[in-house]
């Protein structure tokens, strides 16, 4: 082999041949110079710090410097490229959320539901603020309703809420403070912002008076009464220190009220209670079974006892009625006849099936 190499071989002493030769060496050492310089840059131990790169044959310290150029502008090339991919990505991505966004059809029900919770979060805020403030705070209280209470009787049932604010004022402790009293059927509140709250009283209705004799003595007493039976109070002497004290629209309705009198022995009113008298609670069935025209007309009833229940019209006719049973047909027999005779004075429809009647002729 080695004589082959030295004479026999044909580009042994050709040019071309040796250039070629030449070529490849060059290559192979300006390989080997980057390696090493690669190595002394990145502190491998074997590559010498201080040493200078050497200048091969064929490849001068410029080369190298411009090739480390190109590999770095390669390299900064590939990173910027790969920034302009990532935005364009970037931006593809925006564009296609905002077509799906367009396209979604609008939630008109999570509009409004967002728009309601919006706005109690707002109320709430507000309404924390004005009930810790005295911008609502209570200066002024009206009684509204109170026809048969006095405002001092209205100020003595319940607290006053002056100084309270609007919005959280103790309203069950003045209603309880109200129902205290008889005539009290239930309490209402109406605030006149910013400073006032009107207090509305809505009161029991008087279905009748009843007049009756009371102890030993026979005391004449006068009583109100409802429609439903409950006792209110006892009507004082007009003339007497008490009844100056009182509302006076309470004798005004008293007046025009019906009376039912000539009550039996017995009766024992309670403010508040409930009457069990059955001639007085026959004579209110009869009061609460009448159709308006004629229980608008009815003055005064008799109450001796159950069958002997007599009513008095304002017009001075009686009607001997008896029981609360067959009200409406007793109600018609008797408005028929006072229809048929103008000058009647007296109907007996105790008994429907045989009612009489007396005129004044």
């Amino acid at each position: 082999m080695e004589n082959n190499t030295h004479k026999g071989n044909p580009r042994a002493n050709n040019p071309r041949a040796n250039s070629s030769q030449t070529k490849v060496s060059s290559s192979v050492a300006r390989s080997r110079a980057i390696k090493s310089d690669g190595l002394a840059r990145s502190g491998n131990p074997r590559a010498k710090k201080n040493e200078k790169p050497v200048a091969l044959e064929g490849f001068s310290q410029s080369s190298v410097s411009e090739i480390k150029k190109e590999a770095n502008r390669q390299e900064k090339e590939s990173k910027r490229t790969a920034v302009r991919e990532e935005k364009r990505a970037k931006k593809e991505r925006k564009a296609s959320e905002k077509r799906e966004h367009k396209n979604k059809p609008f939630n008109l029900k999570k509009f409004f539901i967002g728009l309601f919770l919006l706005a109690l979060v707002a109320s709430a805020g507000a309404f924390v603020y004005l009930a810790n403030s005295d911008v609502l705070e209570i200066t002024e209280v009206g009684y509204v309703g109170a026809d048969h209470l006095t405002q001092a009787e209205c100020e003595a049932l319940a607290p006053s809420p002056v100084g309270q604010n609007l919005l959280t004022f103790d309203g069950k402790k003045i209603e309880n403070g109200f129902l205290r009293d008889a005539w009290v059927d239930g309490v209402e509140f109406k605030r006149e912002w910013p400073h006032k709250l009107n207090i509305v009283i809505k009161e029991r209705k008087i279905g009748a008076i009843v007049d009756f004799n009371s102890g030993a003595n026979q005391t004449p007493q006068s009583w109100v009464i409802t429609l439903d039976g409950t006792w209110i109070m006892a009507i004082p002497d007009k003339d007497s220190e008490t009844g100056q004290m009182i509302s006076q629209k309470i004798y005004e309705d008293s007046e025009n009220a019906v009376h039912i009198k000539d009550c039996p022995n017995g009766i024992a009113p309670e403010i508040g209670g409930k009457t069990t008298d059955d001639s007085v609670v026959n004579a209110l069935n009869i009061l609460n079974g009448f159709s308006t025209d004629l229980k608008d007309q009815v003055k005064s009833i008799s109450v001796p006892n159950l069958n002997a229940t007599t009513l008095r019209l304002k017009n001075n006719v009686e009607i001997a009625f008896g029981t609360s049973e067959n009200i409406r047909d007793k109600e018609r027999i008797a408005k028929e006849i006072m229809e048929q005779n103008d000058k009647v004075v007296y109907i007996n429809v105790r008994s429907t099936d045989r009612p009489t009647w007396r005129s004044a002729s």
